[in-house]
């Protein structure tokens, strides 16, 4: 679901767009060497750098051709080889994957519990490409960056229906509305307000909703409200049903002025949560993967080593000091 009025954001994605292509094409009149040429564009566009970062593709040749495949070269025997494979592979995929895994992991969770869609996803998709989507780091299922957030959910008024349009792009894209009105004091009382006036078939009380949004603190409702009880497709109804009134479209405008601020409430949570999830799979999860889990798993394969060897595993640590020892007589041995 896109924006009907593009943000600053989506304005400037636009025009660096427009000159790719203007890029690409001027490329394309360029005298080129045929098919070889056109296969060296393609390696080129897979392998670029964007600013100072490595493409995926660019770091994962990288991390196997340049760290692993040396190691593995200067293995003394097929038991440090596999434990190099164990080792290294695992921390590679980790490193390229694990992050972005965990992350999605985490912000499908929270859709379902706070009602904010914060995934870029292609919902429509057969049910198998969705799970490999949802593991593929590589133009697959990700989670919304900050300038994404503040176009979705600031400006609310500048999707295709106004409101309507907001709406339907939370539900049709994981989240809830129901769910995401009813977590705010503000956003609750005026739907709770313009569900009891539909209920009832009178006009909407406007200067209530226009009350509610001047003010900053909203004393909370004493009861619970009872649009909790509608389905958020039988709450979208009711907004869409809205459109049909002068009423009711003053109505909308109001619930479009809460989130008219790039930093209204919806916008920080939403960055709060994805930035939360990025912050605790790179600097938490992932680390204690590497730095606990794995060493559990090498040891647990030096342990197996040693039973085929027939030794004991109290003797591990001598023979890893034996082995580090042979290590540095070779290298004096080499300098000598």
């Amino acid at each position: 679901m896109k924006l009907n009025s593009v943000s600053s954001s989506q304005y400037k994605n636009n025009i660096l767009s427009e000159n790719k292509k203007a890029t690409k094409l001027n490329l394309q009149k360029q005298p080129s060497f045929g098919s070889f040429g056109s296969a060296l564009g393609k390696l080129n566009n897979v392998f670029e750098f964007e600013g100072f970062n490595m493409s995926w593709w660019c770091l994962a040749l990288v991390s196997f051709g340049a760290i692993m495949a040396p190691r593995l070269i200067q293995a003394r025997d097929n038991t440090e080889r596999a434990e190099i494979l164990q080792r290294d592979v695992i921390t590679i995929l980790t490193m390229l994957m694990g992050t972005h895994i965990l992350n999605n992991m985490m912000s499908a969770i929270s859709q379902k519990t706070s009602g904010l869609a914060l995934m870029n996803e292609d919902r429509n998709a057969p049910w198998y490409k969705k799970a490999f989507n949802f593991f593929n780091p590589v133009n697959g299922t990700s989670i919304m960056s900050s300038e994404q957030i503040i176009a979705h959910y600031s400006k609310v008024e500048e999707y295709k229906d106004g409101f309507n349009g907001f709406v339907k792009f939370i539900n049709d894209n994981g989240g809830d509305i129901k769910k995401l009105l009813a977590s705010d004091e503000k956003t609750k009382q005026m739907t709770e307000v313009i569900y009891q006036a539909t209920k009832e078939n009178k006009d909407i009380d406007i200067d209530r909703l226009k009350n509610l949004v001047s003010n900053e603190k909203v004393a909370k409702l004493k009861e619970k409200p009872e649009f909790i009880k509608l389905s958020k497709d039988k709450l979208a109804k009711m907004f869409n049903d809205l459109s049909e009134s002068d009423n009711g479209k003053e109505a909308l405008k109001q619930m479009c002025q809460v989130f008219d601020n790039a930093s209204n409430k919806f916008v920080v949570k939403g960055k709060f949560l994805n930035g939360i999830f990025n912050l605790a799979a790179t600097f938490v999860l992932v680390p204690v993967f590497l730095g606990v889990l794995l060493p559990m798993a090498n040891e647990k394969l030096a342990r197996k080593v040693l039973k085929e060897q027939g030794l004991s595993t109290n003797e591990m640590p001598s023979i890893m000091t034996q082995n580090q020892n042979n290590e540095n007589n070779s290298k004096v041995d080499a300098k000598a």
